[in-house]
């Protein structure tokens, strides 16, 4: 079944997508996050990039903390989000297939 998620992301300008799986601060994750770990591969459409597949990583370490700072430097209300629950919000990167 194909779904259709809002989010916001930030493009890191070689190809890749972040999005964080915030929920807005729920104390769980969202449907979409358990949709991309069962399945990686994706078509997202983005104002500046058009409609294209990818395939969603979810980031550890240094990698995520690299992309939660880049992303929460652009959407900002994401900190908010992760002060009103005790999950570490998960980040994917959506990384564009040719």
């Amino acid at each position: 079944t194909q779904y259709v998620n809002p989010l916001r992301s930030v493009h890191d300008g070689n190809g890749t997508w972040w999005i964080v799986a915030s929920a807005q601060g729920a104390p769980n994750n969202p449907d979409w996050y358990y949709n991309l770990r069962a399945n990686p591969d994706a078509e997202i459409e983005t104002p500046d990039h058009g409609t294209f597949t990818t395939t969603a990583e979810v980031l550890t370490g240094p990698a995520r903390e690299h992309a939660w700072l880049q992303f929460t430097a652009a959407n900002p209300i994401f900190l908010q989000y992760q002060e009103e629950t005790e999950r570490m919000f998960p980040i994917l990167a959506l990384h564009r297939r040719d």
